[in-house]
């Protein structure tokens, strides 16, 4: 059950910073389509959307316009926060192994009822020795 809930997040982030990418470089480049900057081509946009959300930011691509600007803003924050399930998962992968399993209730009043009749058999077995 952990293990599906720990590549379920996984994949989420993989799902999520892909999506966040694609949706961001078309977004900065119909946003600085008609601006004078230097995001022109689908590789340029693809470039800047991955160096912010990874929060590298070389500086040699960079939207020029309010909307691209926006659109950055976002991008930075999504990455940020992304980072922060990576390095989440990472650590409930190292410490999920010493996590222990609770027993659910049926068990425990089971072996309840085991420990009563072990204790009425002993209890049966003193009072007849005591004769």
């Amino acid at each position: 059950m952990f293990q599906n809930k720990l590549s379920g997040g996984v994949v989420s982030g993989a799902l999520i910073s892909f999506l966040l990418i694609v949706f961001a470089s078309v977004a900065v480049l119909i946003a600085d389509q008609g601006a004078d900057g230097n995001i022109r081509t689908a590789e340029d946009a693809l470039w800047w959307s991955v160096a912010t959300i990874t929060t590298v930011g070389y500086g040699d691509r960079y939207p020029v316009s309010s909307e691209g600007h926006v659109v950055g803003i976002l991008l930075m924050f999504c990455g940020v926060g992304l980072f922060g399930l990576l390095s989440g998962s990472v650590a409930s992968a190292l410490l999920g192994s010493r996590q222990q399993e609770t027993p659910d209730m049926e068990q425990l009043i089971e072996k309840l009822a085991s420990l009563e009749r072990k204790l009425d058999a002993l209890r049966q077995t003193v009072s007849d020795s005591g004769r």
